[in-house]
């Protein structure tokens, strides 16, 4: 069979054998000399002395003691486990280190890699280098094995590049389009009609007021507070407009009544709801909806069941196709799908599978525990195994919902719709975290057109395929852009990590992971405060930066910090102060039965005594 295998089979058979070389030895370097030596540095705590710095290098496995500046050293780390690390990163004597992340505890990836520390030093480099050949030259043979194809691709888009964008252009356009199931005019209309109803509840039981604009509790950005100052301070009509419009254009868009102006005039109003609205909760709550209002924009929602359907039945308007509905009834679920992709993917990037690892869901849940509707949720603790699995479970749903928009079988939705469920569920019950606007994205998961399947059956027939043009007018483009744009903003905001209240995030909520319960007491709650003592001998407590702390803490005097803006910010003109105290509190648990006990304060400065007749 040798003689008339063809070059492909024996060149792929080559490749193998050159990778299980490259196994084997690397097996054999890994097993005789261990991991490589990491450069890292260390910076010691003052307290450590050159004995114990001595005995803390010796317990870490950290050689090639070299000074740096202060009380940092570089080291070669001999021992790259991960318990050795995790031990290293939260030992109290050491201040910091670099090229070591301090919450997946692992090494760098781009950390300088030493020489194996050995008495024969050429071992373990010919090891290597027998590994990376092998490695390479199976690479090789298997791409001479596929090389035909690849290099015809590569011949024809060097000779016609711009023919090659265009053509690679028009197959994701089309493939986009392909992810857009079909609705009727009629299925649109009924979406219309439950999700405008549940915008205009979501709004309207939730008043806002322009007053929350100047409570120094709220945080408001820079150019949230220019828009929000127009609108509701320097305006006339002050805040009382927001509520008539949003209830006027949300029925006639309803209705179906001028329903692209309506929706528009509905977004706007929304938008400046929320805008205010986060500056009294975190923006993650509302962002999503904001979004899939924004991406819904231009849709023909009024071509049925509508008033503008019923004014113009004497002259009755085409329909659009399929797809053109199908997109109205299914973008708010895409928009869910990117939003909690993108909350997988920050959870990953800043703490990578450590979040999976340590059962960082257990955490969360001790944190929200004292809203949470049930009491199970800080139980996980003690069962480490089911808080991994819950981490994992969290990811993969997070990971897998927009797999299964972009599904073509409604089943897939379906389902994909049921791990959102799942997610917003498990807030609800375990943290006491409820966010309707994400709820009422999840209705775009339902079937909607099984709901007027005749009428279905009665559109015209859907363009699948590969030939029509870009311009042919049975092409979605409107959709096809607002996917390609939903898609390319999330990847924009989650790789710069902007966020701007209340479109864009990264969606990083819980994506803070903790490596011991140790390592979540310090982390976790840190939180500073000014006690104030009236003439009564009453405490008011306000809330504080760090900075502000700092800046309290240092010798200011204290007529300046009487009249200073942050004293002023925090307590009422006729709050009449006798002495402030600035401190600190962080989170205590009784971590035999996971439980949040009274948090520990700290007294970083005072009593300051001040007087109250300046």
């Amino acid at each position: 069979m040798g003689r008339h295998a063809s070059p492909a089979y024996r060149l792929v058979l080559t490749g193998l054998l050159c990778w299980a070389l490259a196994g084997t030895a690397y097996a054999a370097l890994w097993l005789t000399f261990g991991d490589r030596p990491v450069y890292v540095h260390v910076r010691w705590a003052p307290s450590v002395d050159d004995t114990a710095r001595q005995r803390l290098e010796r317990h870490y496995s950290l050689a090639l003691a070299e000074p740096k500046e202060d009380r940092t050293f570089g080291y070669a780390l001999l021992d790259r486990s991960h318990e050795n690390i995790r031990n290293l990163v939260l030992d109290s004597e050491i201040e910091d280190t670099h090229q070591i992340h301090r919450t997946a505890f692992r090494v760098g990836y781009f950390a300088q890699r030493l020489p194996y520390v050995t008495s024969a030093p050429t071992v373990p480099a010919g090891l290597e280098l027998l590994t990376l050949l092998s490695f390479v030259i199976g690479l090789v043979a298997f791409g001479f094995a596929l090389v035909r194809r690849p290099i015809l691709t590569v011949r024809n888009a060097l000779l016609d590049p711009f023919g090659t964008c265009r053509r690679l252009s028009a197959t994701l356009l089309f493939w986009v389009a392909g992810r857009i199931p079909d609705a009727s005019a009629e299925s649109a209309a009924l979406f219309r009609i439950v999700f405008g109803s549940a915008v205009l509840m979501l709004v309207l039981t939730r008043p806002v007021l322009g007053v929350w604009l100047d409570d120094p509790a709220n945080l408001v950005s820079s150019a949230q507070r220019l828009v929000l100052q127009t609108l509701f301070v320097d305006a006339p009509w002050g805040d009382g407009w927001l509520q008539p419009w949003v209830a006027f254009w949300g029925v006639l868009f309803v209705v179906g009544a001028f329903a692209r102006t309506a929706f528009a005039g509905l977004t706007v109003g929304v938008v400046a709801w929320a805008m205010l609205y986060t500056t009294r909760t975190t923006h993650h709550t509302v962002t999503a909806l904001m979004l899939a209002l924004l991406a819904l924009q231009g849709s023909r929602w009024g071509d049925a069941w509508s008033v503008d359907a019923w004014r113009r039945r004497a002259r009755p308007c085409s329909r659009a196709t399929p797809q053109h509905y199908g997109y109205i009834v299914w973008a708010p679920a895409l928009v869910l799908g990117i939003v909690y992709a993108a909350a997988a993917l920050a959870k990953l990037g800043n703490s990578g599978f450590a979040w999976i690892l340590n059962g960082t869901v257990k955490y969360h849940f001790l944190s929200d525990s004292h809203q949470a509707m049930v009491e199970w949720g800080p139980q996980i603790g003690f069962y480490p195994w089911l808080a991994v699995l819950l981490s994992f479970g969290a990811i993969a749903i997070e990971l897998l919902i927009v797999v299964g928009v972009c599904s073509r079988d409604y089943r897939s939705r379906l389902v994909a719709g049921g791990g959102a469920l799942s997610l917003l569920a498990g807030f609800a019950i375990f943290q006491g975290v409820l966010w309707p606007a994400w709820w009422i994205l999840t209705l775009s998961f339902l079937p909607w057109h099984l709901a007027t399947p005749g009428a279905l059956s009665q559109a015209p027939a859907p363009t699948r395929s590969m030939s029509p043009g870009l311009h042919s007018g049975r092409f979605p483009k409107l959709a096809v852009f607002m996917v390609l744009a939903l898609v390319a903003q999330q990847l924009v905001v989650s790789l710069l990590k902007i966020e701007s209240s209340p479109v864009l995030s990264t969606y990083d909520m819980y994506s803070t992971s903790y490596g011991s319960p140790a390592d979540y007491e310090q982390k976790a709650g840190q939180q500073y405060w000014i006690v104030g003592l009236d003439s009564s001998a009453q405490a008011h407590r306000c809330r504080i930066s760090q900075v502000d702390a700092d800046t309290i803490a240092g010798d200011v005097p204290p007529a300046r910090l009487l009249t200073g803006p942050i004293l002023r910010s925090c307590f009422a003109p006729s709050i009449r102060l006798q002495s402030i105290s600035v401190e600190s509190t962080r989170v205590h648990v009784d971590w035999a039965r996971w439980r949040l006990e009274e948090p520990v304060r700290i007294l970083l400065a005072g009593p300051i005594a001040l007087d109250p007749t300046l």
